[in-house]
């Protein structure tokens, strides 16, 4: 299917439910930004339940569109249900990123090492165009951004990992991990042309100071659920 296809039948299928859907996303964004309004506390609630209650939130658009009974403040306990879930599925993923984010510091150190000199020029306004510049600067600025990239490419593989938790509720994190990279697998630029489909209600949503937001959120969410069903080899 084609992405206005893919954008079609998440409208259809949202179309009784808009109500309810922007009253969970509005109840949703105005519970995260209060709790991160409390100084550590908040912080420390959000580091170990942001993630699960994201999942919470995402399989509470899922059935509410399926015509399954739900609050609008279900997210929470759904999220808070799924908390050890999610924890492994995001141990999964730091596992395998590990040594591409190590790789990334040790990048950003080569830069910044060898930048002191230039830096110290700047402040003691010594700085001129013919300062001898470190080519260690140029290799690490390379591979920072070739490591970043290659870190983006892997995350946008594992974007499907919720919607994979709501169709294997009983398979472990690795399992879900690795199916999401399988289904990603020749279609990351998919994805990305996918998201960037949104650009214009994205602009629109920021010209109405943020508000069409509450709208939107639901949209892409949904809209990624059926473009996680189109891709699915298992999708009968």
């Amino acid at each position: 299917m084609s992405f206005s296809e893919i954008k079609k039948i998440s409208l259809i299928n949202m179309k009784n439910h808009w109500i309810k859907l922007s009253l969970i996303t509005l109840i949703y964004l105005l519970f995260n930004f209060s709790i991160n309004l409390i100084p550590i506390v908040g912080f420390v609630f959000m580091f170990i339940f942001s993630t699960p209650i994201s999942y919470g939130y995402i399989l509470s658009l899922i059935k509410t569109i399926n015509n399954e009974k739900i609050s609008v403040i279900d997210f929470l306990i759904l999220g808070f249900k799924n908390t050890g879930k999610a924890w492994r599925i995001i141990g999964n993923v730091f596992v395998r990123l590990f040594i591409p984010i190590l790789i990334l510091f040790g990048f950003a150190v080569l830069v910044a090492y060898n930048s002191l000199p230039i830096l110290e020029a700047l402040i003691n306004n010594t700085l001129t165009l013919d300062i001898e510049i470190s080519p260690f600067i140029t290799i690490g600025l390379l591979g920072y951004i070739v490591t970043l990239i290659y870190i983006a490419y892997k995350f946008l593989s594992y974007s499907l990992c919720f919607y994979l938790m709501i169709d294997y509720p009983q398979e472990n994190g690795s399992f879900i991990v690795k199916k999401s990279t399988m289904f990603m697998k020749g279609k990351i630029l998919k994805l990305i042309g996918f998201f960037l489909s949104f650009i214009g209600w994205i602009i629109l949503s920021i010209l109405t100071f943020g508000i069409g937001f509450v709208l939107l959120i639901p949209y892409i969410y949904i809209s990624l659920y059926y473009f996680y069903k189109n891709i699915s080899p298992e999708t009968v």
